[in-house]
């Protein structure tokens, strides 16, 4: 690159300096994207450049938005563990080894007036056992009972929605 004061790039969501001796930064975005940017500061780049002389760059941290938090329990403690993110975007981790009804109804009821649910999962399912996965050549039925299985569906669910399948692919 040039010789030049400062150098502005993108794309880059994490606000980060250049490597190198170059001046510049990576600005980042003003807000999380994704769940990947989780407990990052956000905020603007100021910069102060005039020729001939370095540039001053000051990174000015933003205090509002909402952020985005992971909050991982069972099901009884989800509101203790939820309480101290009252404008969050949470994404819900349930770790209750039973399968649980209506799982997203239920986290809504310990969710703050003003936190927003963004995603609801129960990734252990039953006592935590999983399903092998399918051979390579499974026809696509067999893949369809996989991932309901998978999902929690128990087996009267999870042929109700074979059949719905089949129905709905005989029309083709």
């Amino acid at each position: 690159l040039p010789a030049v004061s400062y150098a502005a790039f993108g794309h880059i969501h994490k606000p980060q300096q250049l490597p190198g001796s170059l001046s510049g930064r990576y600005a980042g975005s003003m807000i999380p994207i994704d769940f990947g940017e989780e407990g990052e500061g956000k905020g603007a780049v100021v910069v102060d450049a005039e020729p001939g002389r370095a540039a001053r760059v000051d990174f000015v941290a933003l205090g509002a938005g909402r952020p985005l938090t992971t909050v991982t329990g069972t099901l009884v403690d989800l509101g203790q563990l939820m309480a101290p993110h009252p404008n969050a975007i949470l994404r819900v981790r349930v770790t209750d080894a039973e399968r649980i009804e209506h799982l997203a109804d239920r986290v809504r009821e310990h969710l703050a007036r003003d936190a927003v649910l963004f995603q609801t999962v129960q990734p252990t399912l039953r006592s935590g056992t999983r399903t092998p996965p399918p051979a390579a050549d499974a026809d696509v039925v067999t893949l369809l009972r996989g991932f309901a299985t998978a999902r929690g569906l128990g087996s009267a669910d999870v042929e109700a929605l074979v059949m719905l399948w089949q129905a709905a692919s005989d029309g083709d």
